[in-house]
């Protein structure tokens, strides 16, 4: 009974088969209109991970390189201040990198990754640029050093002519 079951399923199958290949069952500009579909299959906009620099960094440097890894068919766009720069895609690894430059105080970055579906994502990140010290200061700086190590060797003389018994001692030398 079992092996006539399966040969009755198999003969309507073969017959549905027949049935449609003739066109009598579905017409052929049915059969037609749905063999071309077409299915967009967009992968999520997202960035796998921003390798750097880290957020809330701070810096005297003039420009900071932002790299990091974002999903497969995903475009990546970089805007410093509204200011939009253009960003090298390694398209076999998906890591992205752009050395984007930096203005005095704070730079907002945004980081956003869309797909063919228009489907974006947003990373946002905040890079301090603080303006290094003037040569003045520097040159004031080492003076202000040398002028301490030149105390700091005055009282060890001091220190050592105090020991051997005051200022008839001999002096001695470093």
């Amino acid at each position: 009974m079992v092996s006539m079951a399966r040969a009755v399923r198999r003969g309507l199958a073969i017959l549905a088969v027949l049935l449609v290949l003739s066109g009598l069952l579905w017409p052929a500009s049915t059969l037609a209109a749905t063999t071309n579909v077409q299915v967009n299959v967009c992968p999520e906009p997202h960035i796998a991970f921003l390798t750097k620099p880290a957020n809330n960094t701070h810096t005297t440097m003039t420009s900071v390189v932002l790299s990091g890894k974002q999903t497969t068919g995903v475009s990546v766009r970089i805007t410093n201040n509204g200011q939009v720069y253009p960003v090298s895609n390694q398209a076999l690894s998906n890591l992205f990198t752009d050395d984007v430059p930096l203005q005095l105080g704070l730079n907002r970055f945004t980081i956003t990754t869309s797909n063919a579906c228009n489907q974006a994502q947003t990373t946002r990140l905040a890079v301090y640029r603080t303006a290094p010290p003037a040569a003045a200061v520097w040159q004031i700086l080492c003076i202000i050093e040398l002028l301490i190590i030149l105390l700091l060797i005055t009282l060890l003389v001091l220190c050592k002519r105090h020991r051997r018994g005051g200022e008839d001692a001999t002096p001695t030398t470093l």
